[in-house]
């Protein structure tokens, strides 16, 4: 798995001497490997290039388990690879449902 994230990173390497992407990456390995019914993430991308973000968010939706993902920058392309996506803002919630929806969420 550390292959597929792109790391090459020894794993008797210490914590310490990993970059917080790598660190990153690392737990989102842990918890599929764990393979639980249900995985929260919240910001599991926030130090991550483009690349590296991608690839977290692929393994993460082809895992078997539900997801609820939360991010607080988030882009049109991302949000049409979810079934449901739910905006909080200004304390109140709402389901968007459709696609051409979420243009208005970006702005």
């Amino acid at each position: 798995m550390l292959q597929q994230f792109g790391m090459h990173t020894d794993l008797h390497q210490k914590a310490d001497q990993c970059s917080l992407g790598e660190l990153q990456r690392i737990c989102v390995i842990r918890i599929l490997l764990e393979r639980r019914p249900l995985i929260a993430a919240d910001e599991s991308t926030a130090h991550l290039d483009r690349e590296n973000q991608k690839s977290v968010e692929n393994m993460l939706l082809s895992s078997e388990s539900a997801l609820v993902y939360i991010a607080h920058n988030y882009n049109r392309e991302m949000m049409e690879r979810f079934d449901r996506v739910i905006e909080l803002k200004n304390g109140k919630i709402r389901t968007v449902t459709e696609v051409d929806h979420i243009e208005t969420i970006n702005r």
